[in-house]
C-alpha cells in the first residue's frame, strides 16, 4: 500500500507498507505457568499451549478456539461460557474443570503422542454445548467418570 505522509523531517514523503506473509504470529504460550491467574474474557484464539499450566485459573467468557493445548493442566479450572471451538486438549490433565456453556464444538480429548489419554474426571459437562458425535467421541475416553457419562449420554 502506498501513502501517508511522514510528519517526522517536516515534508511530504510517500511511505511504502510491506506485509510480509511468512512471518506469521503465534501466541506461544508452551510450558507457561499460568496458575491461578483472572483471565476472564481473554483471546486465546489459535494459541500454541502445549504443556502448559492453567490449574486453578479463572476463564469465563473467554475465547480459545482452535488452540492447542496438548499435554496441559487445566485442573480445576473455571472454563465456563468459554469458547474452546476445535481445541485440542489431548493427553491434557482436566479434572474438576467447569465446562458449563462452554463451546465445545470439534474439541478434541483424546490421546497425546505418547498414548496418555486427556483426563476428564470431575469435569462439569452440565450446558455444555457439543453435538451427539462429540459427546459420544468423549465417551470413548476412559477418564470419564460415571456423572460425565451420565450428563454426555454415553452408550
Amino acid at each position: 500500500a502506498r501513502g501517508g505522509r511522514d510528519h517526522r523531517r517536516g515534508r511530504n514523503q510517500d511511505v511504502q507498507v510491506l506485509i510480509d506473509p511468512s512471518r506469521v504470529l503465534v501466541l506461544d504460550l508452551a510450558m507457561c505457568d499460568y496458575s491461578g491467574a483472572e483471565m476472564d474474557g481473554k483471546v486465546l484464539s489459535g494459541a500454541i499451549a502445549s504443556n502448559a499450566k492453567f490449574d486453578n485459573v479463572q476463564f469465563t467468557g473467554g475465547e480459545m478456539s482452535r488452540a492447542k493445548a496438548v499435554g496441559s493442566s487445566f485442573r480445576n479450572a473455571n472454563l465456563s461460557s468459554t469458547n474452546c471451538y476445535e481445541v485440542n486438549f489431548a493427553g491434557s490433565d482436566l479434572r474438576g474443570v467447569n465446562f458449563d456453556n462452554a463451546i465445545l464444538t470439534n474439541a478434541r480429548f483424546g490421546k497425546d503422542k505418547d498414548g496418555n489419554w486427556a483426563n476428564l474426571d470431575g469435569v462439569n459437562w452440565e450446558g455444555a454445548l457439543l453435538s451427539s458425535s462429540d459427546a459420544q467421541r468423549v465417551c470413548e475416553n476412559p477418564t470419564v467418570d460415571e456423572y460425565g457419562k451420565a450428563i454426555l449420554g454415553c452408550r
